[in-house]
């Protein structure tokens, strides 16, 4: 069972599975918007609790800790997302006591203090499968002040057993006690060639020009970072989405962001970051 969703987060993968026998408290995977990094660190998480892993420590995908993994109840598991990333993975938001009810609420892009504060009960205990237990935060850079120094004090002080896997796309922004205390993997993203690859393998009839609908529609998004790209001579190609043969929209690379997605939807382009 391949731990990397995309081809070219197969660098980083190694390195997490390379860890897995001697895992530090806390693991960050870092890099640009749409990398895959949610969707490399849930892989991750996920694979942690494999009974029976392989010689090169990715997960037989058929044990009980593989099964309740991938079926979402593991018991020892715990996802911490800000509102708006919960709305885009379709994970469960716990809101806080005195949060109000409203459809037309705007959905918060932070991580806020009552997500740290519930997780008191989780850390507490022993794990119920007799292994490890795994928080998934995402995005750390996201974090408000005030969770960040309550998810700092729970790093200081860590249980047995308990790991931390968390992700940013801005490293800076994370706090910088919290960097310090975890172990750093940089998430990369991909070349032409390899975003040209994908694109085929999912049997599009025109990849090359839906890859250069998607450039040409990331550009328009962020004319200053484009110009970094250019001098790099790199191809930004990611956060968008592609129509595939079945009219259902699939991801690019990664998915894309919400303050992306209603100005995506009134494009003509029907196309789908990096540092």
């Amino acid at each position: 069972m391949a731990l990397a969703p995309y081809p070219w987060l197969e660098e980083p993968a190694q390195t997490l599975l390379a860890m897995r026998d001697r895992m530090p408290n806390a693991v960050l995977l870092y890099g640009a918007p749409g990398a895959g990094l949610y969707e490399l660190a849930l892989a991750f998480s996920k694979s942690l609790f494999c009974l029976s892993p392989h010689s090169d420590g990715t997960p037989c995908g058929h044990c009980t800790g593989c099964r309740l993994a991938q079926a979402g109840t593991h018991p020892d598991f715990k996802q911490v997302l800000s509102e708006a990333q919960c709305a885009r993975y379709d994970v469960a938001y716990e809101p806080a006591e005195n949060e109000r009810s409203d459809a037309k609420k705007k959905l918060s892009r932070e991580i806020r203090i009552h997500q740290i504060r519930v997780l008191g009960d989780f850390l507490s205990l022993n794990a119920n499968q007799g292994g490890r237990r795994v928080v998934l935060v995402h995005p750390a850079d996201k974090l408000r002040a005030e969770a960040a120094a309550s998810l700092l004090k729970s790093m200081e002080e860590p249980p047995e057993g308990l790991i931390w896997v968390l992700t940013a796309e801005k490293l800076d922004d994370v706090l910088p006690t919290i960097r310090s205390r975890s172990r750093l993997v940089r998430v990369p993203m991909p070349d032409h060639e390899a975003a040209l690859a994908f694109l085929k393998s999912k049997k599009l009839k025109k990849p090359e020009e839906a890859l250069a609908r998607a450039v040409r529609l990331w550009q328009r998004l962020n004319p200053l970072q484009t110009i970094g790209f250019q001098l790099k001579r790199r191809m930004p190609c990611s956060n968008f989405c592609v129509r595939a043969p079945n009219s259902r929209l699939m991801p690019l690379c990664g998915f894309m962001p919400p303050i992306s997605r209603s100005r995506l939807s009134r494009s003509s382009c029907r196309a789908g970051r990096t540092i």
